[in-house]
Parts: C-alpha cells; structure tokens; sequence
C-alpha cells in the first residue's frame, strides 16, 4: 500500500529523523479532533491478494509494547 494525497487532507507528517528518504516517506494526513487520518493506494496486486485472503488487511504499527493507542482501518471515508 501506498500513502497518498486525499480531499481533506490539511497536512504533511515527515519521516523519522533517525531513518533515511528510502526506508521511510512523508504521510499525508488530515488532522481531526481525536487524531490523524491518512489515506492508502492498493496495488493491483495488493487488490488481488485482499481478494484472495478472504478481504483481510494487516495493520502494523511499531509501538512500544505497554502502549497500545486506539487505531482504526477503514475502507470509508471519515468526513
């Protein structure tokens, strides 16, 4: 999946400072009042494989363990 622009979007988050422009890039968001929200491309092939794997899609986040912040993954829009 690839992170991309979106209507509603009102801002950029960069990449880490400690990683590089390849391993990691900015993330178009919209701010709301509880959070941020971004938007993701499929590729044909992700689409298929979705298809496939019964609809099912992974989310990763890297968080320490004692933290588990509420997170959302949504094929509808939120605004």
């Amino acid at each position: 999946m690839t992170p991309t622009e979106f209507e509603g979007q009102n801002g950029l988050l960069g990449k880490p400072a400690n990683m590089t422009d390849a391993e990691c890039g900015g993330l178009p968001i919209a701010r709301v009042e509880n959070g941020i929200v971004s938007c993701w491309q499929l590729s044909d092939e992700e689409f298929q494989q979705i298809c496939i794997n019964g609809g099912k899609i992974y989310l990763t986040a890297f968080i320490p363990v004692d933290c588990h912040p509420p997170v959302n993954l949504s094929v509808h829009k939120p605004f």
